[in-house]
């Protein structure tokens, strides 16, 4: 094996400088290289869209949350959550207000959601996973997006000015303190969701003490939550409608799912180029090394060894392909998570900057495919070298 191993490095070299051969081997392993990297890249990018919306959905939202079709106020907030409590599976039920308003600092002016939210939900929701202090928000407070911060200059401890409509439809002016800076990563709501103590909100939008919008469910066992929203569907009724946060955000992860359907047709692309180019340079490696084929069997060497000889030559393409792709692969995933050096129009892609995951899978994946596909397209030259006929190969020039 060792000679064998020999001999196909010998192979894989031109007779001199700048051959059709050497040129032929630099393509091939440039071809795989960047398959690979086609491969890694797009799976990781795949994998990042839909690890991120699915932490920013966990943060945003609750494991379930119920609201009225039409989005009207519940008079009887505290009934409806013990309803809800108990059901068999909810760990936590909180209510929740929101009133839409404008906030201005200086001359600029963003239209915000303001959310109510509880101190308990405040810890224990996720937000508190991004945001620079864990503390109850205080009244007249917000704590704003980052990419709406950062867009109107607003840092902590800006004062900005709150314009509302109360539920008497009388508008409604208040200062309020910036008390914290989050982020989901996701940029599109981030920016428009805006969250502040829950009595703050209730007295903002002048509803009474057992007033909700929605509430948000949290349960045990996550791995139960459609069937935990179906049960609280049914023990509530209409007009209330139970969703889960995959539900909430139905479009987005619709969204990935037609991301993904075309990538498999420009992978398999991409491999059959890699394949043809390992193919096309097998064979101008037998054309080329005839005659070497002819002294090897004349010194004993059998058919099924010149077959591996060229096996070999086709996987070390592979291996040094592969290893150059997953190079490459990784460094740009490392400096995307890092650095963001591509960045998204979040109108369109949601996010600010390109996701990317690293996932050791995605490498075993892209290097056993590659490196099948390599060993695959190496048989037929094999084959075919292997059934030289010596005589006529001594002969050859």
């Amino acid at each position: 094996m060792k000679t064998l191993l020999y001999i196909s490095r010998r192979f894989s070299k031109g007779k001199k400088r700048g051959s059709l051969l050497s040129t032929a081997s630099i393509v091939s392993v440039a071809s795989v290289a960047v398959g690979t990297l086609a491969v890694i890249v797009s799976m990781a990018i795949l994998a990042g869209f839909e690890d991120t919306f699915e932490r920013a959905a966990s943060q945003m939202n609750a494991h379930i949350t119920v609201r009225t079709h039409n989005g009207a106020v519940s008079k009887n907030a505290r009934d409806l959550q013990n309803e809800i409590a108990n059901v068999v599976g909810v760990e936590h039920v909180h209510a929740n207000l929101h009133v839409d308003a404008l906030i201005e600092i200086g001359e600029r002016t963003a239209g915000v959601r303001i959310t109510g939210i509880d101190s308990t939900r405040y810890v224990r929701g996720g937000l508190a996973t991004n945001i620079q202090t864990a503390t109850r928000i205080p009244p007249y407070s917000l704590v704003l997006g980052r990419p709406l911060a950062a867009a109107h200059s607003i840092k902590r401890s800006d004062d900005v000015v709150v314009l509302a409509m109360d539920s008497h439809s009388s508008p409604v002016i208040d200062l309020c303190a910036v008390h914290d800076i989050y982020s989901t990563g996701f940029s599109s709501q981030d920016k428009l969701q805006a969250f502040a103590d829950i009595e703050y909100v209730r007295e903002l939008a002048s509803l009474p003490l057992d007033a909700a919008h929605s509430f948000s469910v949290y349960v045990d066992a996550t791995a139960n939550v459609d069937s935990l929203s179906w049960q609280i569907q049914r023990a509530l009724g209409y007009p209330w409608l139970a969703m889960t946060a995959v539900e909430e955000n139905a479009a987005v992860f619709a969204w990935i799912d037609l991301q993904k359907e075309p990538i498999p047709i420009v992978l398999g692309l991409l491999c059959l180029v890699a394949a043809g180019t390992i193919a096309a340079s097998m064979f101008i490696l037998v054309l080329e090394k005839v005659s070497s084929i002819g002294t090897l069997r004349s010194f004993g060497v059998s058919q099924a060894q010149i077959r591996w000889l060229f096996l070999l030559q086709g996987l070390s393409f592979g291996l040094l392909g592969n290893a150059i792709g997953v190079g490459m692969a990784f460094s740009f995933s490392v400096l995307q998570q890092q650095f963001k050096l591509i960045s998204l129009d979040a109108s369109v892609y949601y996010l600010d900057a390109l996701p990317v995951t690293i996932d050791p899978l995605h490498y075993i994946v892209a290097v056993f495919a590659s490196l099948l596909v390599c060993g695959s397209m190496s048989l037929l030259p094999a084959f075919a070298g292997a059934r030289i006929d010596i005589v006529e190969s001594l002969r050859f020039k």
